[in-house]
């Protein structure tokens, strides 16, 4: 993927998509389905890319690799039925489980430290090249 070899190639090509989708630069192509794919890539280059989420063994990893035109990102998704609220700076990633309509916890890591978390959860991820778990989760 363009983020993890070329960060700021990607965020100038990011930037051109979302621009695309705001000014309809292609003259009209909504109705065949361009506008849907553009923005279907953009979704999938912040949480893949940027974010560096993928599954692995049952556990939802990320690897954050924010460009420098971007000083954080949050969104929402949704993890076995469980949504999550993921929130990235350079230095720190921080999830939040939504309390309510979770029916078992999820896994979730950043390099070796993955950690099990539950309804109403809150956990942050220290991104120091160090990669030394900060605690168990704290519940709010």
């Amino acid at each position: 993927m363009l983020a993890a070899i070329d960060p700021a190639s990607s965020w100038d090509r990011f930037l051109v998509a979302l621009q695309s989708h705001v000014d309809d630069i292609q003259g009209g192509t909504t109705k065949e389905g361009i506008h849907m794919g553009v923005m279907c890539g953009t979704l999938d280059l912040v949480q893949r890319g940027y974010a560096g989420t993928h599954v692995r063994e049952g556990v939802l990893h990320f690897d954050p690799r924010l460009p420098s035109g971007l000083d954080s990102l949050s969104f929402s998704m949704q993890f076995q039925k469980t949504p999550i609220l993921v929130t990235l700076t350079d230095d720190r990633l921080t999830l939040a489980i939504h309390p309510e309509g979770v029916s078992r916890p999820v896994s979730v890591g950043v390099r070796d430290d993955v950690r099990e978390l539950c309804p109403g959860d809150r956990t942050v991820f220290e991104l120091s090249q160090d990669p030394a778990p900060t605690g168990p989760p704290a519940h709010d």
